[in-house]
């Protein structure tokens, strides 16, 4: 493996009603506390908080462990995208593995009433070779 830039994404949907101002702050509390207890971490700073709609369209964004950017967005209809975004240098380490993520997952399990949840491999981009193959639609 070679250095790159890694993206973990990570998305659940809850019950859009959840989504007040009240709502949203207090999911936003809960994600970063599981993302610091799985990064290892004390803190992660917020950067920017903006209400994109009145209606729960909200992005979080903070500075992470090893200089890693987390966007928290959450969309009207009830779903919610955490993406973590480092560069992964060769040999080290990732902030998160699949494992965790899940794991992550698991943690917010009773977020907000969740109803559905994705966890996928983390995105590995600026290799020297092309890792993935596109599909068409």
């Amino acid at each position: 493996m070679s250095s790159c830039a890694n993206t973990i994404l990570l998305d659940f949907s809850v019950n859009p009603s959840y989504l007040t101002d009240e709502g949203f702050h207090k999911l936003e509390k809960e994600i970063v506390n599981g993302l610091e207890k799985h990064m290892g971490v004390n803190s992660l700073e917020r950067i920017l908080t903006k209400v994109i709609s009145p209606i729960g369209d909200n992005l979080s964004v903070y500075a992470g462990p090893r200089l890693s950017v987390i966007n928290v967005r959450t969309f009207s209809n009830g779903l919610v995208t955490i993406n973590i975004e480092y560069f992964l240098e060769e040999g080290a380490q990732p902030i998160l593995t699949l494992e965790e993520s899940r794991g992550l997952e698991l943690a917010w399990g009773t977020l907000g009433n969740k109803f559905k949840s994705v966890t996928l491999p983390a995105i590995k981009r600026g290799t020297p070779f092309d890792i993935y193959f596109l599909s068409s639609d």
